[in-house]
């Protein structure tokens, strides 16, 4: 991490002076020996550590790794910018440059969703690199929305179609092997791919309010005999002598949310699920400021002990659901944190979906969920490479067209009376 606070000069924490010894290493400068005191030559060196560390060096293999820039009241003062200096207002352009088009680098392709591993086996079984590429979405979390972040008054389509046109001659001139917008929104996928970039359709598993008066009401859509199914998972929670407590923002503790990450180490032990992402400081992080907010905990308890969790962000109406876990193995817990409970807390609180992560597994179908499309674009800069992948795009949405459409069919749902 890199401040830039009231000493008047730039500052790491407490690895920076192993960033400096890397930079140093890789480009032969001599930062170890005093890092840089404006904030514009900062980045530059932030840039140049990132590249060495995706890139690899020596023995060393190429890392996925994120930098967060912590720009205090010094470096971005409020008030008019014309009233910074020449260089303040050369660094905040290139800030709202990362915050309007947020790219980063990947040199795998690990907590992305829609995973393109087969892609890179084609790239290598032929010669073809395929790392680093440059990336947009929003990082580990399969959640659809707009790529690019507009201020109100300009066209969308027009400024897309910039900020896409100058990331991709950056990628070129940088080296990389392609730009990647996931999950983004229709329109951006309509535009782009009449500019040439490669579209691909996938789907998500997603549950939608059909205003419901209450859980109740939304189980009398199901046919008979998936309803007596579904009351029996419910009645589990009973058996196991356990109480299902809703917490979210300022009401979960430390002691939630340490329980909580706790369970999503187990799953991932067992299970592989996330892959152990997110490390102790993220937790930290993400229960420690304004995010907390937007944080619902669904937890299963039995007296004071928690014995499972699951975690979903709400924004704007919808839930998403990131992780779950459990101390043990208990007959439909899975079922009731991770579908049932968020539902029920939908209908309450009147949201109008809750997302299900992206595995589309049946298991989720028959609770009642349905197939929602999702869109990327893709510009690989190899030509050869991009030839091959469109044509296999074209027979693969017609697959993924014809799934979605069985999927509706075969809805657990019944029509509404």
């Amino acid at each position: 991490m890199a401040f830039d606070g009231a000493s008047g000069r730039v500052r790491f924490d407490v690895n920076g002076d192993r960033v400096a010894e890397a930079v140093d290493a890789a480009h032969g400068t001599a930062y170890a020996k005093g890092l840089p005191r404006d904030a514009r030559r900062a980045l530059y060196l932030i840039d140049r550590y990132i590249r060495a560390r995706i890139e690899g060096r020596g023995k060393q293999r190429p890392k996925s790794i994120a930098v967060v820039i912590d720009y205090t009241q010094l470096v971005c003062p409020e008030g008019p910018v014309n009233q910074l200096g020449l260089e303040l207002q050369a660094t905040l352009v290139t800030l709202l440059r990362w915050a309007s088009e947020p790219l980063y680098l990947k040199a795998d392709g690990r907590g992305e969703f829609i995973y393109d591993y087969h892609w890179y086996g084609f790239a290598r079984r032929h010669g073809i690199r395929y790392y680093p590429k440059a990336l947009a979405m929003s990082p580990y979390s399969p959640v659809a929305g707009p790529r690019l972040l507009l201020a109100p008054g300009y066209e969308r389509r027009a400024a897309l179609l910039a900020l896409t046109e100058v990331a991709e001659a950056l990628g070129r001139e940088q080296g990389l092997t392609g730009v990647h917008l996931l999950f983004c929104a229709e329109d951006e996928a309509d535009a782009l791919e009449e500019q040439g970039w490669l579209r691909r359709l996938t789907y998500q598993p997603r549950w939608e309010n059909a205003d419901y008066e209450d859980f109740a009401d939304f189980l009398a859509r199901f046919r008979h005999k998936d309803r007596v199914k579904i009351k029996r998972q419910r009645r589990k929670l009973e058996e196991h002598g356990l109480e299902v407590v809703r917490l979210r923002g300022e009401e979960i503790g430390e002691r939630d949310w340490r329980a909580m990450h706790a369970f999503y180490q187990r799953t991932c032990l067992l299970y592989g699920t996330g892959s152990d992402y997110l490390k102790p400081a993220t937790w930290e992080s993400l229960f420690g400021g304004a995010w907390k907010e937007r944080v619902v905990l669904f937890q299963a308890k039995r007296g004071d002990e928690v014995l499972g969790c699951s975690f979903c962000v709400e924004k704007g109406g919808s839930l998403y659901g990131r992780y779950w876990g459990s101390a043990a193995d208990l007959d439909s817990l899975y079922f009731n944190l991770a579908f049932y409970e968020p539902i029920r807390a939908a209908i309450e609180e009147g949201w109008r979906y809750v997302y299900a992560g992206f595995g589309n597994s049946s298991t989720k179908y028959r609770r009642g969920l349905d197939p929602c499309p999702t869109h990327s674009v893709h510009r690989l800069f190899d030509e050869d490479l991009s030839r091959a992948i469109r044509a296999h795009l074209e027979e693969d949405r017609r697959e993924t067209e014809e799934s979605i459409g069985a999927q509706r069919e075969h809805s657990k749902l019944k029509p509404r009376e």
